[in-house]
């Protein structure tokens, strides 16, 4: 599996937010972690997911929408560093 471009992450607090609330990220979603509502940016960032879901034989639990999980390991976006970086900013105000 290999990571794919990818815009930087506009909204750290709401990237970590999702991926704790939400199994299944849907176009907003995306939108919303990159800052753009451009449809074929987010189309061209969920189509690998939705590849890498199917080499995994993952089943469609939500249609039109993308393992959240998944995303984030394709998008190369680490967890627990956005978690840290986040906690520093809240604690420089």
């Amino acid at each position: 599996m290999s990571k794919i471009r990818r815009l930087p992450i506009a909204d750290t607090a709401s990237a970590i937010r999702l991926y704790y609330s939400k199994g299944y990220l849907n176009n907003k979603d995306i939108g919303q972690i990159f800052g753009t509502e451009v449809k074929s940016t987010i189309y061209q960032m969920k189509k690998p997911v939705t590849e890498e879901e199917k080499k995994r034989n993952l089943p469609v639990a939500v249609p039109f929408h993308i393992n959240a999980k998944i995303a984030f390991e394709m998008w190369g976006l680490d967890i627990a560093e956005l978690e840290k970086n986040q906690k520093k900013l809240n604690a420089l105000g």
